[in-house]
């Protein structure tokens, strides 16, 4: 029993070490590719604090989106939004402006998916 014990705690300690032996070498790797790049550490936290900012995210990306897939379809001047699957109507507006901000009063917390064959083009 107890050499099956020490058997454990040596397994144990040997995957910590060569968990962190992988995180240390990833580190390294990953600063070698950025130093080959010519980027310094500086440069790649204004790029990440920059995107961070423009897309409103915060520093938890923990919250899953749900994916809806919407169709466009563009009937006279008017733009119309509907469910790819169902056919369910979500909503319409003149222009790609304001379709979108119909969809998204409609809509929160979602990823939008348009496939070019489901109309893509009209809200480019």
């Amino acid at each position: 029993m107890e050499e099956t014990l020490q058997y454990l705690i040596v397994f144990a300690c040997g995957a910590y070490i060569g968990y962190k032996v992988n995180e240390l070498l990833m580190a390294h790797i990953f600063r070698k590719m950025l130093d080959d790049a010519g980027i310094t550490t500086n440069q790649l936290n204004q790029f990440s604090d920059h995107w961070k900012a423009k897309l409103g995210q915060e520093e938890d990306d923990s919250v899953t989106l749900e994916i809806v897939e919407v169709k466009i379809e563009k009937v006279n001047d008017q733009l119309f939004a509907f469910h790819v699957g169902s056919d369910e109507f979500i909503a319409q507006g003149r222009t790609k402006e304001d379709l979108l901000a119909a969809i998204e009063k409609r809509m929160t917390n979602v990823k939008l998916v348009i496939s070019p064959e489901h109309g893509a083009d009209f809200v480019k």
